[in-house]
C-alpha cells in the first residue's frame, strides 16, 4: 500500500502535473524527463529537500513540543512527495519502492537508471537515424516526433546541429517530397523545427 498520508489529486496539485506529464517506464528509457519533472515540480512546492536529503533523526522523548511537531510535519511532507513518486512509476518500479521514504526512492532510480546515459543515447540515436515517414502516415505527426527525438539526444548532452537535425528530418520523408527536399535545399532555407513543420504540413496539403 502508498503510505496513508493523502497527497490531493485536485486539478492544482503538484501531483496531478506530474502524472499529467510523464510516468517513469521499467527500463528508465525517459528517466531523464521523468527526473526533470520530479525536479521541477519539487522545487515549485519547496520541497526539493525531501528528494536530495535523506530525513532527519526522530527526536527522542526528550525533545520539545517544537521540535517534534517540526519533525512530524516533515515526515508528513516526505510522505506526500513519496506518493507523488510512487504514483508517477510503472507498477512494477511502484512494487519496489513502496516500503522506503521518498529520498530513498529518488536515490534509487538514480543509482538504477542515470549510471547508463550512453546506453539511453545509443536508442535515442538509433530511434533518429532509423525513423522514416511510413505509407499513410501524416508528416505532421512524424515532424513532431522526430523533433522528439533531437530532444532527447540533447537530454541526453548530444547536440545535434541544427542544419544537420534538418537534414535528417528531409531525408526521412517519403518520396513523395523529393521535389521539397529539392526546392528546401536549392534555396538555402533556415527553418526552425516549428517553421518546417508548417511547411511541410503545407505541402502535404497541396498534394
Amino acid at each position: 500500500m502508498v503510505s496513508s498520508s493523502t497527497t490531493p489529486l485536485g486539478k492544482d496539485s503538484w501531483l496531478r502535473s506530474v502524472m499529467d506529464k510523464c510516468t517513469l517506464k521499467d527500463d528508465g528509457s525517459n528517466f531523464v524527463e521523468w527526473e526533470s519533472t520530479i525536479k521541477s515540480a519539487a522545487l515549485s512546492n519547496n520541497v526539493i529537500v525531501h528528494l536530495t536529503d535523506p530525513p532527519p533523526t526522530e527526536p527522542g522523548p526528550r525533545a520539545t513540543t517544537v521540535v517534534r511537531t517540526a519533525y512530524d510535519e516533515y515526515m508528513r511532507m516526505s510522505n506526500d512527495v513519496k506518493n507523488v513518486l510512487i504514483w508517477s512509476m510503472s507498477s512494477k518500479l511502484k512494487l519496489q519502492c513502496i516500503s522506503i521514504n521518498a529520498y530513498e526512492i529518488f536515490t534509487r532510480m538514480n543509482t538504477m537508471f542515470s549510471q547508463t546515459p550512453k546506453i539511453r543515447q545509443y536508442e535515442a540515436a538509433v530511434r533518429f537515424f532509423e525513423d522514416k515517414l511510413e505509407k499513410g502516415q501524416k508528416v505532421g505527426p512524424h515532424v513532431l516526433k522526430m523533433v522528439e527525438h533531437i530532444d532527447t539526444l540533447e537530454h541526453l548532452g548530444c547536440n545535434i546541429p541544427k542544419t544537420f537535425a534538418v537534414d535528417r528530418i528531409l531525408h526521412s520523408l517519403s518520396n513523395k517530397f523529393a521535389h521539397f527536399r529539392v526546392n528546401y535545399n536549392m534555396n538555402n532555407m533556415d527553418k526552425s523545427y516549428h517553421e518546417l513543420h508548417a511547411l511541410l504540413t503545407e505541402a502535404e496539403r497541396d498534394m
